[in-house]
């Protein structure tokens, strides 16, 4: 277990100076970002990109939150996640429900940080950005 931590450890710090070495620590800004600008609500004042974030956050968890309550393939889902035993005797198919939470996984991985890169490279740079890409796909995908 401990092998595991330090080889996670070693990795993450590993990355961040190959994106380093590769793209260099230098400042990116993006000239003509797609959303700019703020809104002043009760005397704070809020950026677009990071108000436009937090709702489409929101509207993936209510969705992903419906889905595993509501539908069959979620209670199966949420089963399996439970007591697998349990699962598979009331007849669900466990290999299955690994199978479609492990697909459900990558374009969730790998949408999310797209959209957050953009935002990362005009604030941190180029390697920040792609750090913050694959530490996110690290978490996604359980490494």
């Amino acid at each position: 277990m401990l092998a595991q931590i330090f080889a996670t450890f070693g990795l993450a710090v590993f990355l961040r100076s190959a994106a380093q070495a590769v793209w260099g620590v230098d400042f990116l800004v993006v000239k003509s970002p797609l959303m700019e600008g703020r809104i002043s609500v009760a005397g704070l004042l809020l950026g677009l990109p990071q108000l436009v974030a937090s709702a489409g956050s929101l509207a993936a968890f209510a969705g992903l939150h419906w889905f595993i309550g509501r539908t069959e393939t979620g209670l199966a889902l949420q089963a399996t996640a439970q007591d697998r035993q349990a699962a598979s005797l009331m007849g669900i198919d466990t290999q299955r429900m690994f199978a479609r939470s492990a697909g459900a996984s990558g374009p969730l991985a790998s949408a999310w940080p797209r959209r957050s890169c953009r935002a990362a490279m005009s604030s941190r740079g180029r390697s920040a950005a792609l750090l913050q890409s694959t530490e996110v796909k690290r978490i996604f995908l359980g490494g």
